[in-house]
């Protein structure tokens, strides 16, 4: 199989393209037109992130919130935590607030972007400070 025909070597050409596009846009680009270039910057990742085929998930900064049973919540894409109490646990995500209430919550496997919470999940609700 020749590597210049793999759709990941096609798919790597193109990431390279608009990294470059990307790159030279922004240096042409003055502050008046900041408004306008993020709403096209919203389209054009959209577009390529249809033409690499990403899913959704993966490429926004949405959290994504996986419960298993009602001891162990992971929560993918936030920002950082505002509290944290063994009965009380706020993290902060680029859409909004979550707040996690149960009994003897600890904070496991934390990296930058994921957190694991165990313990006792009584409730997880929501505040939006965006209008995403």
């Amino acid at each position: 199989m020749n590597l210049k025909d793999s759709t990941v070597y096609r798919h790597f050409l193109v990431l390279c393209i608009i990294i470059f596009y990307e790159i030279t846009l922004q240096n042409f680009i003055l502050g008046g037109f900041e408004m306008r270039r993020r709403q096209n910057r919203k389209v054009k990742q959209s577009r390529f992130e249809e033409l690499l085929e990403i899913p959704k998930e993966i490429s926004s900064q949405n959290p994504k919130l996986t419960v298993m049973g009602f001891e162990e919540l992971l929560v993918e894409n936030y920002k950082a935590i505002l509290e944290y109490q063994d009965f009380y646990i706020r993290l902060s995500t680029h859409i909004g607030i979550i707040n996690i209430n149960g009994f003897e919550l600890n904070l496991n496997e934390m990296t930058n972007d994921d957190i694991l919470i165990t313990g006792k999940i009584e409730s997880v609700d929501f505040e939006r400070t965006t209008d995403a």
